[in-house]
């Protein structure tokens, strides 16, 4: 036997009504009919926090789950096996790491005493409004929030349920993000009612595509009003943060000007500024632009690395996600484009660990505005003699032999001189190089920028961090 799991959508804002159809289908090349006893649905979000960053104690750890253990399938999420929590974490699993549930609905009964006959399929519906000031998905090294939605199998026969997992990409809801609500990872939200809608769809085996892309259809089209309302508040909240302008100085010497289009951006979307040299006071050399996220773990959280009464200072992880690199030298103006993978997470605040982005620019430039800035210097000025330019070919050809030693130590070759004009009737040349050594120094500046949900990202479809909308599991029997 075979279970589909298709969701409505890859991504939910909390507050949202997550939607998805299961199917049941006898894929068996026996044609005695397969039974289940009962299935069950929920969704559960469980937080990793890495111990090495992050201390929290075991018996809060013990309290946390069994806020949560009554309600999680498979016999409760206190005893859940090491075989099942890595399932419910999939990849991101790692014994490194306290994983705890922050989020779990009542289980909601799909049906009873299943029969499927050979080629037969059975279909159902569950739907269930998600609670508003949820945190969001997030997989980063301090921290990973991770949301499945749980189906859990019995088998007539079988010794032990089955449980499978779809992954879910959570954002938190816009209000959440203007009021920089925090989320408090060691009290869990626990619905303890269960408010899901579970109804069997009624269709013939190959009417199942058919009928599910009506049913989507008919649920964007449902909720079209208020995703693109949900889409263009989150436009106009990147609009309204308007045009920034910065001046950059080293001390009292100004580098650059920067201008940025905006402050604040949605995930996809590219970072646009311009750098403007043509005012500077200090030769700027190169400069290397980098987007990052820091994920910083609150000091009441840290693990504390010496015996000191002191608090223990606020860590921060960083991570770059987009660079951009430019020799700046005799440029008056230097764009700017630094992209936001859609796969990244937005800003969020929790109790233990937040995220935010920032733009980070390296300037090399000189030491001092008065001897560095001097990139050329003068090395012949006089006027040459047609005896200086036999000289300078003759020491320039490798068959010279009768080149005196005074004309081979003044020769320069005939190519290295410009023309300037004439002094007392003979040509008059000048040559200029460039200096063997500048004095430079490097210096840093940071931006910070707010990057907010792509509403475009509730379309159904994979997006990123979620490959595919479709899950497709085996029941063993």
């Amino acid at each position: 036997m075979q279970v589909h799991v298709v969701p409505t959508q890859t991504s939910f804002f909390s507050g949202d009504t997550y939607s998805a159809s299961i199917q049941f289908t006898h894929t068996s090349t026996s044609n005695a009919p397969q039974r289940i006893m009962w299935a069950f649905a929920q969704i559960v979000a469980v937080a990793a926090l890495d111990r090495g960053l992050i201390a929290v104690g075991d018996s809060e750890q013990r309290r946390v789950r069994r806020t949560t253990s009554s309600l999680m399938v498979g016999g409760g999420f206190g005893g859940f096996a090491v075989a099942e929590i890595a399932g419910l974490m999939g990849a991101d699993y790692s014994r490194t790491e306290k994983t705890f549930p922050i989020f779990a609905t009542a289980p909601a009964i799909l049906f009873s005493d299943l029969s499927l006959d050979a080629n037969l399929s059975r279909t159902f519906s569950f739907s269930i409004q998600l609670p508003q000031g949820l945190p969001p998905s997030h997989r980063g090294k301090a921290a990973k929030i991770i949301y499945k939605f749980v189906i859990c199998v019995q088998p007539f026969g079988a010794s032990k349920s089955q449980m499978f997992y779809t992954p879910i990409r959570m954002f938190a809801a816009v209000g959440d993000l203007l009021s920089k609500r925090v989320f408090d990872v060691l009290a869990p939200v626990v619905l303890t009612k269960d408010t899901s809608v579970v109804q069997e769809i009624f269709e013939s085996e190959n009417e199942f595509d058919c009928l599910l892309d009506s049913r989507v259809s008919s649920i964007v089209a449902e909720d079209e009003d208020e995703d693109m309302s949900l889409t263009q508040r989150l436009i106009m909240l990147c609009q309204m943060s308007g045009k920034v302008m910065f001046d950059i100085c080293k001390q009292d010497d100004v580098v650059a000007n920067l201008v940025l289009i905006r402050s604040a951006y949605r995930l996809g979307e590219t970072i646009a500024g311009v750098l403007d040299f043509s005012k500077s006071s200090l030769p700027c050399f190169q400069v290397s632009a980098f987007l990052e996220i820091t994920e910083t773990v609150d000091a009441n959280y840290a693990v504390q690395t010496n015996s000191s009464a002191s608090p223990t200072p606020k860590k921060a992880i960083k991570r770059i996600l987009a660079e951009q690199h430019a020799c700046t030298l005799n440029t008056c103006r230097m764009g700017i484009a630094l992209p936001i993978p859609n796969s990244a997470t937005p800003d969020f605040v929790t109790s233990a660990v937040s995220l935010s982005y920032s733009i980070r620019f390296e300037f090399i430039t000189s030491r001092n505005t008065a001897g560095d800035a001097k990139l050329m210097e003068t090395v012949q000025t006089r006027p040459l003699t047609a005896e200086d330019v036999t000289a300078a070919i003759n020491a320039s050809s490798p068959s010279a032999t009768t080149a005196t030693a005074n004309a081979q130590t003044t020769a320069i070759a005939q190519s290295d001189f410009e023309m300037v004009g004439e002094y007392e009737g003979a040509p008059a040349f000048v040559t200029a190089r460039t200096v063997s050594r500048v004095n430079v120094e490097a210096f840093e500046c940071v931006l910070a920028v707010r990057v907010y949900p792509n509403g475009a990202s509730l379309s159904a479809g994979g997006v990123g961090g979620v490959s595919g909308s479709a899950r497709v599991f085996d029941v063993d029997f």
